[in-house]
């Protein structure tokens, strides 16, 4: 039985949900914080990590800096070890032991990245889309990433289908075979679909079988929105 995933229906209270749903950036603030000339395409990812969240928290509310500061603090890093503890060895064998006992937490991309764990959170969306498109099929995360997790904000009275989260298992007897670091349909299985719903969190530990991908999405001219959740071990096991 699978335990490197845990998956939340209906994650926040709704009262605090549908807050942070109204106050959700808007797609143009996000792409003009990030301080460069994008190219968008359809069904882009584009995210506002918690480093360019931290330089502008003037222009966002209380509650979302709250949710942001949360989610980046050693206290958020040590609830999602106690969650998977029991499997920690499992996957990642004698490093288990650093992620048990470790408490020195930095940043991504801020001048306190300078910790063997660096946790983000990223506001992020994917851009409008003219035609039935997957924004990312089968892949496992950067090497770097001990585990993510998603937030999903599909807007309220939204009808569009797909942008579905999907996790793969490899088949029997296959080997371990990456493109960069995606996976061949060839090689694995649909193990689960997680719809992408308001208000509905995954949470996986990234390892060479959490493969896992975003089904096609249908013809949608507002953007698919999600909260990113990362934890790296870049700056200990850059390895």
């Amino acid at each position: 039985q699978r335990r490197d995933f845990i998956y939340i229906k209906d994650c926040l209270p709704e009262e605090i949900y549908s807050q942070l749903e109204k106050e959700y950036p808007l797609d143009d603030e996000i792409i003009l914080l990030q301080k460069k000339n994008l190219n968008i395409k359809q069904n882009q990812r584009i995210d506002l990590n918690a480093s360019q969240f931290m330089k502008n928290r003037e222009n966002f509310s209380d509650l979302w800096n709250s949710f942001i500061d949360y989610h980046t603090s050693k206290h958020f890093f040590n609830e999602v070890i106690n969650l998977f503890d029991p499997f920690l060895e499992k996957y990642y064998k004698e490093k288990a032991i650093f992620l048990k006992n470790n408490r020195d937490i930095g940043i991504r991309y801020t001048d306190n990245d300078i910790y063997p764990i660096s946790l983000d959170c990223q506001i992020g969306i994917n851009t409008p889309t003219k035609k039935k498109s997957s924004v990312r099929g089968p892949h496992i995360d950067s090497p770097e990433e001990l585990f993510g997790g998603f937030l999903y904000f599909k807007k309220p009275y939204s009808k569009i289908k797909g942008g579905d989260f999907e996790i793969y298992r490899w088949k029997e007897n296959e080997k371990k075979l990456f493109t960069g670091n995606k996976v061949s349909l060839k090689k694995i299985e649909k193990e689960l679909i997680i719809k992408y719903e308001p208000n509905s969190f995954i949470l996986f530990l990234n390892h060479l079988d959490a493969i896992h991908g975003v089904s096609e999405r249908e013809i949608s001219l507002s953007s698919r929105r999600l909260v990113n959740i990362i934890g790296e071990v870049n700056n200990k096991y850059t390895d």
